[in-house]
């Protein structure tokens, strides 16, 4: 068989959220695949909770496993910002505005749970290969040759590093690029993520005076705390600033001991009346130190190897949009395959074609995350009021504007979905995606540059008050200023 008429094929790195949609719109649009898998089990205990908007919730009703996740999950109705004391600053309307306006609720599952589900919906698990972890990846005239840890090898035509954010794919990747031009690519020397924070996460059963699908925020001075129920479980994260941020952070493991330890001083914080974070803390079922990586990779792409999920958008779990824009950046790099592919069955697309692929790919879906990972890093210090404005916005600005649930809207207006399968009939939001109404996709809605514009107009208007103020205390001080002028 010659190489023109084999089958275009895909290898997918990593059996996580992303790797498991990518193998689920392939699966559709027919396009040969094999996912490989460096754990021994796709469904196992790591990580919390997986949250999921809108745009996340019409793919997966589009590959048909929306229905099964519904079923393990009751939508969010609550969110409740706490004062100091535990009492209810504000109820925010986030997660309902965000229901009213797609159709599709908000939910929260854990994670293990979304992977069972991900995976039973696999037609063929014969693709779904585990205990193969990659070591290299080397080109071919005609494709690329994946060599795993076993002594195994894969062949195959592009290979989508979905491995998350200590990428094995982007580390081969790069060393590719740097091999084919030294000097274009001096720059991709690190990981190009940094990490500012740490994350205490975790999952307890549920917990007395937690109401059930609610969601409570607490946001201290250099720490927040964000925990979310289910019948069963109750979902915790915290945000944690060190005193130094970390370039280009590795694979760091905390010790029992250092969790313990953070863990102690968060203690007495109180997440709702009645309810300390020790609380639950102290009968979860697991919890884990992690550091909070952030990086926005330069390039996604290189030569037949090419980035989705974590791996090029690593953000923090703030708003929970990291999950989303995986799962959104799977469907938008299978749309364009299909284009290039299936569109084209008398042809299989070689170098400069498929190339353009990527590129395109990566260019499509650059602004839009860039878009989500900028706000969602703001929000993320916002929430642990790091200096005075900060605190200002977290406890007078976000809790009463509606600010974050506009912002949202119009973050999700503009989600992709799967253009080759239909969109099964749900109950219509306010809003809509843009494209419900056949509209061309826009990265940067009108409603996001108001919202953008308004929270950029009350932050003018609060560092303009404070200069008056401190205007008017240096006046009095020095008796420039007539006290008996000031109101």
């Amino acid at each position: 068989m010659s190489p023109s008429t084999i089958p275009f094929r895909v290898i997918v790195v990593g059996s996580g959220v992303s790797g498991l949609i990518m193998a689920h719109a392939l699966q559709h649009a027919g396009i040969d695949y094999i996912v490989l898998e460096a754990h021994r089990e796709v469904v196992h205990s790591a990580g919390s909770s997986f949250g999921l908007w809108p745009s996340a919730a019409r793919i997966l009703d589009q590959l048909g496993c929306w229905q099964d996740i519904k079923n393990v999950s009751t939508p969010i109705t609550h969110h409740c910002v706490r004062r100091p004391n535990g009492s209810v600053l504000v109820h925010s309307k986030i997660f309902t505005d965000i229901s009213a306006n797609f159709g599709y609720e908000a939910l929260v599952v854990e994670r293990p749970t979304l992977l069972r589900i991900l995976y039973e919906h696999i037609s063929d698990k014969s693709r779904i290969q585990t205990a193969r972890a990659v070591d290299h990846i080397s080109e071919t005239t005609d494709g690329l040759e994946v060599s795993l840890k076993d002594g195994t090898t894969e062949r195959g035509d592009i290979v989508v590093g979905c491995d998350g954010v200590h990428s094995t794919v982007r580390k081969c990747m790069w060393d590719i690029a740097k091999k084919a031009a030294p000097t274009s690519f001096a720059v991709l020397d690190g990981n190009g993520l940094s990490s500012s924070f740490h994350c205490l996460v975790g999952v307890s059963p549920s917990i007395q005076g937690i109401r059930c699908s609610e969601s409570n925020s607490v946001q201290r001075q250099g720490f927040s705390i964000q925990v979310t129920s289910q019948p069963e479980s109750t979902f915790f994260f915290t945000c944690i600033k060190p005193d130094a941020s970390i370039d280009q952070p590795d694979r760091k493991k905390f010790t029992p001991e250092a969790l313990e330890e953070q863990a102690a001083k968060l203690t007495g914080i109180t997440v709702t009346e009645t309810v300390f974070f020790g609380d639950i803390w102290k009968q979860r079922h697991r919890g884990y130190m992690c550091l909070l990586e952030e990086g926005l990779q330069e390039r996604w792409h290189h030569g037949r190897c090419v980035l989705v999920g974590d791996s090029a958008h690593k953000m923090s779990p703030v708003l929970a949009l990291g999950g989303t824009c995986a799962i959104e950046s799977a469907a938008a790099l299978v749309n364009y395959l299909y284009e290039g592919i299936c569109l084209h069955p008398e042809r299989k697309p070689h170098g400069e074609t498929l190339i353009k692929i990527l590129e395109t790919y990566q260019a499509a879906r650059e602004p839009r995350v860039t878009a989500i990972y900028q706000t969602v890093s703001k929000l993320t210090r916002i929430q642990t009021t790091d200096g005075h404005l900060k605190r200002f916005i977290s406890r007078f600005v976000l809790p009463f504007t509606g600010l974050e649930a506009r912002t949202a809207i119009a973050l999700t207006r503009g989600a992709v979905k799967i253009e080759f399968l239909p969109v099964p009939e749900r109950r219509r939001g306010i809003t809509g995606f843009d494209d419900d109404n056949m509209m061309p996709q826009v990265i940067g809605s009108k409603d996001f540059l108001r919202a953008s514009r308004a929270f950029s107009g009350l932050v003018t208007k609060y560092i303009s008050l404070r200069g008056f103020i401190l205007m008017t205390q240096v006046k009095r001080r020095f008796g420039v200023l007539d006290k008996s002028a000031v109101v």
